[in-house]
């Protein structure tokens, strides 16, 4: 009896003297950049292109997160979104891919596929926003009139003849595409962002 209790005294003090496991951190993307990007599952924008007068529609098609990795013991949970777009006729295809970064307070890079009604050319177009940017005071205005509405803390993303406006209420609220690929001036209309 003594020796099965001095075993599992042994085993005891080894058992406790051994270290555990550190357990990971977790690092998300900051609540400041998701607040514009904060679209679930059901998410819609309904545009008019000013250029030639049809309605543009885009709906979330996946809102979830990606992309985890590990670094020295923290995991890094990134955020995808996967828009579609809707014209007048049936055609559907993915033309929005959103990043947000949890990494190094992290980023958002827009991806803008510009591809044929049945996948003919697939150019992809690519924004970088700096998180920097979705700070109050610097490239935010508080107020901004775009069509015949009225916007408040309004990103403007500019980008030589290009520009997407977006704030946290509306989401896109503007998407002027002037490129090699395509050329796009869609107004918001009417948009229902799910949270």
């Amino acid at each position: 009896m003594k020796i099965i209790i001095a075993c599992s005294l042994i085993l005891a003090i080894l058992t406790g003297c051994r270290q555990k496991d550190k357990a990971h951190d977790l690092h998300t993307v900051r609540q400041d950049l998701l607040n514009y990007f904060d679209w679930k599952v059901g998410s819609y924008w309904v545009f008019t292109d000013t250029l030639t007068g049809k309605r543009d529609s885009l709906v979330v098609d996946e809102s979830d997160e990606c992309y985890g990795m590990t670094i020295d013991n923290v995991d890094y949970k990134d955020k995808c979104i996967f828009i579609f777009e809707y014209y007048d006729t049936f055609a559907v295809r993915k033309v929005w891919e959103i990043n947000l970064s949890s990494l190094n307070d992290g980023d958002a890079v827009l991806l803008y596929y510009n591809q044929g009604y049945f996948g003919s050319g697939n150019q992809i177009l690519t924004y970088n926003i700096n998180p920097i940017d979705l700070k109050p005071g610097n490239v935010i205005s508080p107020q901004m009139t775009v069509g015949s509405k009225t916007y408040t803390n309004v990103f403007n993303s500019a980008m030589l003849h290009e520009r997407i406006l977006l704030n946290a209420d509306s989401g896109f609220i503007e998407l002027d595409l002037n490129n090699f690929y395509t050329h796009k001036a869609l107004v918001l209309q009417k948009s229902h962002i799910v949270h």
